[in-house]
């Protein structure tokens, strides 16, 4: 009997060495024009990796069980630009990136109106965000 449990500790302590380690990252995702409003839906992921989540709500987001290394964390959202930013994972510790997104500056846009294959008014505007 006590050589079975003696046998059952080892075989427990050493699955514990096997286990793998691990490190998670957390942060909230902004808009950079409107202060502290959050970006729902927001793509989060580290890039050459299967790691990838979205922001919640209120513009937060969590990854969890990265091996510890450095990555990229991308950061995408529809008609904003996307941001990389360079990330340490340490083993059980908890890596924080907050960032705000800014608006894509858009090009030049022509409409033109036709009737009978003649054009009859025509109109060009240049789109910016709103902070230029």
């Amino acid at each position: 009997m006590g050589k079975t449990i003696l046998s059952i500790l080892f075989l427990l302590s050493a699955s514990f060495g096997l286990a793998q380690e691990t490190g998670s990252i957390q942060g909230h995702i902004t808009d950079g024009e409107i202060q502290d409003e959050p970006l729902l839906f927001a793509q989060v992921s580290l890039k050459n990796t299967a790691f990838t989540t979205e922001t919640n709500f209120h513009g937060n987001f969590e990854l969890n069980n990265v091996e510890p290394g450095d990555y990229i964390l991308t950061i995408d959202y529809l008609g904003y630009e996307s941001v990389e930013v360079p990330v340490t994972v340490k083993n059980d510790l908890l890596t924080i990136v907050d960032r705000s997104l800014e608006v894509k500056k858009a090009g030049a846009v022509e409409i033109s109106a036709y009737e009978n294959n003649t054009r009859t008014a025509s109109a060009s505007t240049l789109i910016t965000s709103g902070s230029d």
